[in-house]
């Protein structure tokens, strides 16, 4: 696999995402294991990179989006949606594809009475779910909307093409005017007192336990609204051993922190910070204290780690060994 030095030579680090993932698939990135493309992701400081081979994110144009399904027909498409996505997730709680073990902490999700921001970490494509079961299932009655990526939108054919189209789903844009019409919608959704869930870690790496740094979305649009972060942080115990590379089955223990409110005497870009460092503490703390060892990544040191990554809470003591690209072959 390509390593840092090349990367640089080849000038990954200014490409746009987009480009970035097109230059992985040309070197057989996608080839890989998913552990293996878990250790070369995390190793080079790219924590928001998916480990999924997906096509190319069709672009989401304004006119081709209805956040807040004003249009009766896309009503209509919600209420279908959101019976199939109740149906599926009663379907994989019986089957045990999905295990809710133990929820710690519902107490502090019931404390809120505004709108207010879900943080969730992203190992699975049920971890959505999960939490917006747990807090249904809690007796919380606001609508709960998600955020999801743009490809997820406008790429998926069938059953899941409707699930991302038509259910409670808030997806991110490539085109400027598009998150101009998103930040609307966030904006009026918090204010309606709704949830958003938000995973602010960007990726998703199958079954990975440790938090991820994260990025600075969630707790921009909570600072902005004068909202709350409501953080959760899933910790998880394997059931089944790992068939292939994929396959293994989980119980998850939903561990819910309490509400980080906005502190108005800090500007925006101090508070945003602040919440995202908060939200970030107390996921290793959960980590820690379930697994019993310390959150230590396998990054290795060099000027073009993101600065999100650069800046969460005592990243360069979480690093395993400390040396530099120039030790790197």
């Amino acid at each position: 696999m390509i390593n840092i030095k090349r990367l640089k030579q080849f000038g990954f680090f200014d490409m746009n995402i987009n480009n970035q993932i097109e230059f992985l698939k040309q070197h057989k990135f996608f080839n890989l294991s998913n552990q293996d493309k878990i250790n070369f992701l995390e190793s080079t400081g790219l924590f928001y990179l998916d480990i999924n081979d997906d096509p190319p994110n069709i672009p989401l144009t304004p006119e081709n989006v209805d956040y807040l399904k004003r249009n009766p027909i896309n009503q209509k498409k919600n209420e279908i949606a959101n019976s199939w996505k109740e149906s599926f997730v009663n379907n994989a709680l019986k089957k045990e594809q999905l295990i809710i073990n133990q929820i710690n902490g519902i107490e502090n999700a019931l404390s809120v009475h505004s709108g207010a921001i879900i943080t969730v970490n992203h190992f699975n494509p049920y971890d959505t779910f999960t939490i917006e079961r747990v807090f249904k299932n809690a007796g919380v009655e606001k609508k709960i909307h998600k955020v999801i990526r743009e490809g997820n939108y406008t790429n998926f054919p069938g059953k899941f093409g409707l699930y991302f189209k038509h259910d409670n789903t808030l997806p991110l844009s490539q085109i400027p005017e598009t998150m101009e019409i998103f930040e609307d919608a966030i904006e009026s959704i918090l204010q309606k007192g709704e949830l958003i869930i938000v995973c602010p870690e960007q990726s998703m790496w199958l079954n990975y336990k440790q938090p991820k740094p994260l990025k600075y979305g969630a707790f921009r649009w909570a600072t902005l609204n004068n909202v709350p972060i409501i953080p959760t942080f899933i910790t998880m115990k394997d059931k089944d051993s790992i068939v292939g590379d994929e396959k293994v089955v989980q119980s998850y223990n939903i561990n819910i922190g309490r509400p980080i409110y906005p502190d108005s005497t800090l500007p925006p870009k101090e508070n945003i910070h602040r919440m995202r460092d908060i939200n970030y503490s107390f996921c290793k703390e959960i980590y820690e204290n379930y697994y019993g060892i310390p959150v230590q990544y396998k990054t290795i040191k060099h000027e073009d780690i993101p600065n999100y990554v650069l800046s969460t809470p005592n990243f360069s003591s979480l690093i395993s060994k400390d040396k530099s690209v120039e030790e790197e072959r």
